[in-house]
């Protein structure tokens, strides 16, 4: 993705795909910024695909809806962000009454400031 940098403000739908070895067995994906960044995330979708077929993967609190202990048992912060601020957002989300926001100043060698490790 560092050759396609999405650079929208408008909500808009994005599809990420590439190659998951066949011994894999955990699957992590975030976001990345090789620069200061604000991301917003909402209504997130997970599915491996072999040919035309695609097998949906469930995730956990996909539009970041979840409250209280529900709400800290999915997502988690990694990689080399300084002190990224990640924060859900109750006006505005593209579904539902919240969304993921992202605010991100780069350490070395580029970030993951919101990750989510999908096992299966």
């Amino acid at each position: 993705m560092r050759d396609r940098p999405i650079r929208q403000t408008e909500w808009t739908e994005y599809v990420v795909e590439g190659p998951i070895a066949e011994d894999a067995t955990h699957l992590a994906f975030g976001a990345l910024a090789s620069a200061s960044v604000t991301a917003d995330f909402d209504a997130l979708e997970l599915a491996i695909g072999d040919g035309d077929t695609w097998l949906p993967i469930e995730i956990r609190d996909p539009g970041f809806e979840a409250t209280g202990e529900a709400r800290e048992a999915g997502w988690r912060k990694a990689g080399t962000s300084r002190d990224p601020q990640v924060e859900r957002r109750e006006e505005g989300a593209a579904e539902g009454e919240r969304f993921l926001r992202v605010l991100a100043t780069p350490g070395t060698g580029g970030s993951s400031p919101n990750a989510r490790t999908a096992t299966g």
